[in-house]
């Protein structure tokens, strides 16, 4: 599995923005990924509780999808994590305290070792 670790930005700029939240995105289609990215939020809001967890339910799972290069041409499962926005006030804070360092931390380590164990029981 691939897990391209990211923090987000609304803007090019100089001003704090109101976006916000953690968010997992695959490529398009249903896939492996598409598993691992359900784990990823599932960990997400265990980690991050009382933080804005972003998901698009259009097709029936939480992830974004995308054509970002790291998804489509990767033949393993593959994420990319945006964990929080660096121009939002608080999500930066949240995510530069040792309180987010560990949330953001721990919900790779979960959602990983739970995707991996689904694969060692199956």
């Amino acid at each position: 599995a691939l897990v391209s670790i990211h923090v987000n930005a609304a803007d090019k700029g100089d001003k704090w923005m109101d976006a916000r939240g953690f968010a997992v995105y695959t490529s398009n289609g249903q896939t492996k990924s598409d598993i691992l990215a359900e784990y990823m939020v599932d960990a997400a809001r265990v980690h991050h509780k009382g933080r804005k967890i972003r998901t698009d339910k259009s097709d029936g799972d939480s992830d974004w999808e995308a054509s970002f290069e790291v998804l489509s041409k990767t033949k393993c499962a593959a994420v990319l994590v945006e964990n929080f926005f660096m121009d939002n006030r608080d999500d930066l804070a949240y995510i530069t305290s040792p309180e987010g360092k560990r949330a953001v931390v721990m919900t790779m380590v979960d959602a990983i070792a739970k995707y991996v164990e689904m694969y060692m029981t199956s």
